[in-house]
């Protein structure tokens, strides 16, 4: 009987692997590790699961000098340092196997691994190849093929994932040194080391770059025209002006008058009639995803993203977390919709009509990576639970929305002469519902036809105008997903965001998020002494870097030795402005960053803000007090949400907070908790008994109750 030894990273694909082969396991311990065993046609399976890394990772620089790390990979993993766990692990199920399939997600941490799992098993004593199942869907059917057809590894691909780590590393390491020197011992002391990669001050920028866009546009108002014609019913039909843009109320008055004075009759000059097909939105990916969910349900980030897992983890959907906006040329896209006939779940009746009528729709790409898709239905027991159904609606409603084919409809665009100028109105008839009848989250509103003919005239019933609304809007949580994947491929923004908001450059209150005055100066700082780190210029040259080591244009050396250059061009623009930043980089993180909030009632020295991460890498804050160790007095503050001061509290005669986080603001009194908890009836905020949200205004400043006794030096 032939012996397959298969590696998973995760417990769920070893568990979906034993359901797609259908059969009994039999589940035992080896050394401690546990191993599942199942038999299916004259093959004996020995499945085992580990977490991450299985060594550590070490190259020789340029410089002569060793720089090792272990945790090269993009996220938190559990690291097996020692080589005897590592062999611990592997001889659990290698001995007496024929084959070592590494099933791991369909992607380059996945590649990775895969060809370290191979070297590991090459220093051993056995001679057994090793080969990569990808795990990109929960389908039994796909399981199926990628197991029986697994794929031979390919060392340029984890080869292409080292490079951009390791630079990333590199690149964090040196700059965050480089900048911290130029910070005193004891501001580092309370903030701890400015940290600088090669994505938090691009995003910073971008956000910065998009509010002053907004404030451009909110400052440069402009107007538009709008007129009604008399048709015989009491709304009229809304006609607008060819050139229909002013740059003044007073402008556009000033038309107005003309117009009336001439004319106030509008002639049909012109009827055009047109067939309009709207095609379906591009496939999900997950930054596509996330902006969709934002617009659509009344989620937090972290709520999406951990519905999203949990989804994919019960085999609901694909791999959530994917950049892949273009489906493989043989993918089969009816695969996923059969079960609901046969179960009569929720949407069957949708997928009934699409397999009754077939769907155009073909994928493109050479890749075998998918976008995000609906694998099965849901069960009866997450079907009802509103939250895992809305988000499960809108992945699945999207990908019938592509098969149900293009929006169809029969647009009238009507041309007017008012006097010597030019109107028109657009109006359509619904020919083919298409995506749109079944995507019903996004609806397109027509007025009807017009029945008349070139020559009818009718009364101008009025004419008016109408100032136009701001068309950018605050960037929210969601939308940073699709802006930074434009800007940068394989951009982690969760992580980068949240890293943000932690250091106080990003505020984020409900879901918008807002650069805070210290993002703002420090993005500023860099912008005039070092531009080069405020793009995302050098994440995307290692990016290439990557991506030529994966071409085999370049040797992983060659790429290493050419991004250890670009940052060595980094450093050296630092340092062309060395005394300027090292002159103002400190006054901004203390003027920011020692958030003053009152004077210490025992000392009467200041109350800061200080936050700091615990040994289990937990996020941490607190009030104390300025004269620390002599002074000891601290004072507790929410760890989640955007601190504003409101006031003074009457009872403790200490700030008053409004704390804005994702899902609600509310008030909370330092030294004595949110307000809404507060016992004294004489307090003018004891209505927060009753948990009423207080919005905060935006125009109001923040007061500072007492300076900085002590100077920092």
């Amino acid at each position: 009987m032939r012996t397959i030894a298969i590696l998973t990273t995760q417990h769920a694909y070893a568990t979906q692997i034993i359901q797609a082969l259908g059969e009994d396991s039999y589940t035992y311990n080896v050394r401690g590790i546990p191993v599942i065993e199942i038999k299916w046609k004259n093959t004996l399976y020995k499945i085992t699961y580990f977490s991450g890394h299985l060594m550590d990772y070490s190259y020789v620089f340029p410089q002569k000098k060793a720089i090792k790390y272990t945790d090269f990979l993009s996220r938190p993993v559990k690291m097996l340092n020692k080589e005897s766990e590592a062999t611990n692990l592997l001889e659990s199920v290698i001995p007496k196997s024929d084959l070592v399939i590494v099933a791991t997600e369909n992607t380059q941490e996945g590649d990775c691994i895969a060809v370290e799992v191979a070297k590991l098993v090459s220093k051993m004593k056995y001679s057994i190849p090793v080969k990569r199942m990808r795990c990109n869907t929960f389908s039994y059917r796909d399981i199926k093929r990628n197991l029986f057809n697994p794929e031979s590894l390919d060392p340029s691909k984890a080869d292409s994932y080292n490079v951009l780590m390791m630079l990333e590393h590199v690149y964090q390491n040196v700059l965050t040194h480089q900048l911290s020197n130029y910070i005193s011992e004891k501001t580092r002391d309370h903030i701890g080391y400015f940290v600088i990669d090669t994505c938090q001050i691009p995003l910073l920028n971008l956000i910065l770059e998009h509010e002053d866009a907004i404030e451009k546009e909110r400052t440069n108002e402009k107007w538009s025209v709008f007129g009604k014609i008399d048709i015989g019913n009491k709304i009229g039909v809304v006609i607008e002006p060819i050139e229909n843009v002013f740059l003044s109320k007073k402008e556009a008055g000033e038309w107005i008058k003309n117009i009336k004075h001439i004319n106030t009759i509008a002639t049909v000059q012109h009827i055009e009639n047109r067939i309009v097909r709207i095609a379906p939105p591009k496939p999900l990916n997950f930054a596509s995803l996330m902006t969709e969910c934002g617009k659509h349900l009344d989620l937090s980030t972290n709520e999406i993203i951990n519905i999203l897992q949990e989804l994919y983890k019960l085999g609901y959907i694909s791999y959530p977390f994917t950049n892949e906006q273009e489906y493989p040329i043989d993918f089969d896209f009816l695969v996923p919709l059969k079960e609901w006939t046969v179960f009569k779940k929720r949407f069957t009746t949708i997928c009934e009509k699409i397999l009754e009528n077939g769907s155009t729709y073909r994928g493109t790409s050479s890749r075998k990576t998918t976008p995000i898709y609906p694998c099965r239905p849901l069960a009866i027991q997450h079907d009802k639970d509103k939250k895992i159904q809305s988000v499960f609606s809108i992945i699945f409603r999207h990908y019938a929305g592509l098969l149900s084919g293009s929006f169809e409809i029969e647009q009238q665009k009507i041309s007017f002469s008012v006097g010597n100028e030019s109107f028109y109105c657009i109006n359509g008839t619904i020919l083919n519902n298409g995506w749109i009848g079944t995507y019903i989250f996004d609806l397109i509103e027509l007025r009807p036809p017009l029945n008349c003919v070139p020559g009818d005239q009718f009364p101008l019933k009025k004419i008016g105008m109408n100032k136009i609304k701001p068309q950018l809007q605050q960037f929210s949580y969601f939308d940073i997903y699709t802006h930074a994947y434009t800007e940068s491929a394989g951009f982690n923004a969760t992580k980068t965001i949240e890293s943000c908001i932690k250091r106080g450059f990003l505020s984020r209150s409900q879901k918008n998020l807002k650069i805070t005055p210290l993002g703002k100066d420090i993005v500023k700082l860099f912008r005039i002494n070092a531009p080069i780190i405020t793009s995302f210029n050098i994440r995307n040259s290692f990016n290439l870097l990557s991506l030529d080591v994966l071409l085999s244009k370049k040797t992983f050396e060659e790429a290493i030795n050419q991004g250890i250059h670009l940052i060595e061009l980094v450093s050296k623009s630092i340092l062309l402005n060395e005394n300027e930043i090292k002159e103002n980089i400190e006054k901004i993180l203390i003027g920011q960053e020692f958030q003053i909030v009152g004077q210490c009632p025992n000392c009467k020295k200041a109350l800061i803000v200080k936050q700091y991460t615990n040994p289990d890498g937990e996020f941490r804050r607190f009030v104390g007090c300025y004269g620390y160790p002599e002074c000891k007095t601290t004072l507790s503050i929410p760890k989640i949400g955007t601190l504003e001061i409101a006031g003074l509290c009457i009872e403790s005669n200490l700030p008053m907070f409004i704390v804005h986080t994702e899902k609600r603001d509310y008030k909370w009194g330092l030294g004595k908790g949110p307000c809404f908890q507060c016992q004294n009836e004489n307090c003018p905020e004891n209505q927060m008994k009753s948990r009423i949200v207080y919005t905060p205004n935006p125009d109001k400043k923040i007061e500072l109750f007492s300076p900085l006794v002590e100077e920092n030096n």
